[in-house]
């Protein structure tokens, strides 16, 4: 075709004689019948500018043969008649289409035209196994780090604790200008509860705790939970086996040696045993009886932090053994404090009568009760772990599951590259099936099969992928003063995530390819393979996620280089100690193999080897770590 036509074809419609004359240097002649027939074959945009581009290729080459511009218009006959002829293929062909997508329609299930297209798909990825198995690696990376995320964000955010009635359940805490969401004393908690029996029904404390659990002359540091006897009918959990705490043990101080298994505990370290019930297990140097084991579903207030054991709060000094009575210190913030409104109390009712409440105690304990000291009431539900901390994990969380969001938008945009580029190698195909009567839709339907397809695949490696990761991070020996523990199970709700990530990623690689290759141009690409309409377009879309790609890696790299400046600058800030290099011995001396004179010389003579060790210049002892929110035992 004359090279001057096709900016002209590219951007316009000829529609005249005079300007298909100006563009292509036919005889006038010549230009009115390709201009006539083009306006009776009825074809509009492309298709006419296709016609009118045949027909001016097919006179320059009768011309340059030597032939007059008469012996073409001889040999090409009545311009009106081809014109029509024209039109009635085009309507015929149209027909065709019709009718065979409605006999498919009619005669196919919907179900047997999905199996058709899933064999189909099937016969594609075992011809190309390479492409198949890039496709379903970068799948599988992109979903692996999605379902490890949101197992996480599951366990933390979106698991509710099975708790009764949680909607009338509240959370205690004490505020004031210079701090907020402080915890209760023990002697808090008793006034409290002694002056809003009208507004709630039952009200509890709970203390996370370090026990030494001495077992076949093992001695194992385990995180306890030190409750009231009405924690356990105020939350509703049953107990698995036995008997929970009740509020006959929590009459009098060290006079209740009594324990409730946790689940996972006497799964973990008994075997879950149906006959413990009776046993003595020796915590601390003293022997507790089990009367329970608590239900599964619960793992106790602090989530993350399973305890081993739940002890009656009127044991405490009992665990932790202090030359202070630590239920008598009203400056021994560490309980935490919940209740149950009566049916028919409000919040705001509830408030007013714990208002009252702590400004009798600013006036009765000035000692400990700062002027400015409120008690402040959460909903249960709107807590997580503890309200300080609950912003940044869901921060941390949503910020995660946006990052490795991101990752798998890379892996989508990659490989509608590799199908962009494929698409040139099935051009033919897809001329040929549209040229038999296949539709568009019907097409883009069997594209998007071999996509999602793809995307299930990645999407089972991932999950497989995000348990080995999830259970290595688990199983990883973290410098932790107790064990976290989260149920990362693979429940329907992660399940569920998963199969629609999968999903999205198949449609979402797919779309784009699969719109442009059933755009193809049947004519131009049955007459010549290396011809196509649409090439342009397909490079415009490479481009496109190509620097989509470019720019989101470059975003995930300046917020990866901008966390570890923010981690060195964190690391290298001097908080006045701690700076040398250093290692962290979480000890205790057992109680029941040491009287406390021989505890500390114990104590003394190993500090003294430690001394001795080459290299160590210093050996230090600290009850309670500086900066460490848990307060562990005073070392005997």
């Amino acid at each position: 075709m004359n090279d001057r036509l096709s900016p002209h074809f590219r951007g316009s419609d000829i529609s005249s004689v005079a300007s298909l004359a100006a563009a292509s240097g036919l005889p006038v002649v010549l230009c009115q019948t390709i201009i006539t027939t083009a306006d009776r074959s009825e074809q509009t945009g492309d298709k006419r500018l296709d016609i009118v581009r045949e027909l001016v290729a097919h006179f320059e080459d009768g011309l340059a043969a030597g032939r007059t511009a008469e012996e073409l218009l001889d040999s090409f006959g009545d311009a009106s008649a081809a014109g029509e002829l024209m039109a009635q293929a085009t309507t015929l062909q149209r027909t065709a289409g019709q009718r065979m997508e409605q006999m498919w329609t009619r005669s196919d299930p919907p179900a047997y035209r999905l199996w058709r297209n899933v064999v189909y798909s099937v016969r594609r990825m075992l011809q190309s196994p390479g492409f198949t198995a890039t496709a379903v690696l970068s799948l599988a990376i992109g979903i692996g780090a999605n379902t490890a995320v949101f197992s996480l964000v599951n366990a933390i955010l979106l698991q509710k604790p099975l708790l009764q009635d949680p909607e009338t359940l509240v959370d205690f805490y004490l505020s004031s200008q210079d701090s907020k969401y402080d915890i209760f004393s023990y002697p808090d908690y008793e006034d409290v509860r002694d002056a809003t029996e009208e507004v709630f029904s039952e009200i509890s404390a709970v203390q996370l705790a370090l026990v030494q659990a001495d077992r076949d002359g093992t001695i194992e540091m385990l995180p306890v939970e030190m409750v009231t006897g009405t924690y356990f009918s105020m939350i509703g959990a049953n107990p698995r086996l036995g008997r929970t705490l009740l509020p006959e043990d929590d009459v009098a101080r060290g006079a209740h040696p009594v324990a409730v298994l946790g689940h996972s505990h006497w799964v973990r370290a008994f075997g879950a045993d149906p006959d413990i019930i009776g046993k003595q297990v020796r915590l601390s140097g003293r022997l507790y009886t089990i009367v329970g084991v608590a239900p599964e579903d619960y793992a106790g207030k602090l989530r993350g932090i399973v305890p081993a054991f739940f002890l009656p709060m009127l044991m405490l000094n009992e665990v932790q053994a202090s030359t202070e009575d630590a239920l008598s210190l009203r400056g021994n913030h560490s309980q935490f404090v919940r209740a149950r409104l009566k049916p028919g109390v409000t919040l705001q009712q509830a408030e007013v009568s714990v208002a009252a409440v702590a400004t009798d105690l600013k006036q009765e304990q000035s000692d400990f009760w700062d002027p400015d000291y409120q008690i402040d009431l959460v909903p249960t539900e709107d807590v997580i772990i503890y309200p300080p901390f609950d912003r940044f994990v869901r921060a941390a969380a949503w910020l995660l599951t946006i990052v490795t969001g991101l990752v798998l938008l890379i892996a989508c945009a990659n490989l509608a590259g590799f199908l962009l580029a494929r698409a040139t190698d099935r051009r033919k195909e897809i001329a040929v099936r549209l040229a038999l009567g296949a539709t568009r839709r019907m097409l883009i339907g069997q594209l998007l099969t071999e996509t999602v397809l793809l995307g299930l695949l990645g999407g089972v490696g991932g999950v497989v992928l995000g348990v080995t990761l999830l259970r290595a991070l688990l199983a990883a020996d973290l410098p932790l003063p107790i064990p976290v523990d989260l149920d990362l199970s693979l429940d329907a709700t992660v399940l569920g995530y998963s199969l629609l990530v999968s999903l999205a990623a198949g449609v979402l690689f797919g779309l784009a390819p699969a719109l442009q290759a059933t755009r193809a141009d049947v004519a131009s690409t049955l007459r010549d393979e290396t011809a196509g309409g649409g090439r342009a377009g397909r490079l415009t879309l490479r481009n496109t996620l190509v620097t989509a790609q470019v720019a989101i890696s470059f975003m995930l790299l300046v917020g990866a280089g901008l966390f570890l400046r923010s981690f060195a600058a964190t690391q290298a800030t001097d908080p006045g100690f701690g700076q040398e290099p250093a290692a962290i011995l979480t000890m205790a001396a057992p109680a029941n193999r040491y009287s406390e004179e021989e505890g500390r010389v114990f104590v003394r003579t190993l500090f003294e080897r430690f001394g001795q060790v080459p290299g160590v210049q210093a050996v230090g002892l600290i009850s309670n770590l500086h900066l460490n929110t848990l307060s562990t035992q005073n070392i005997r």
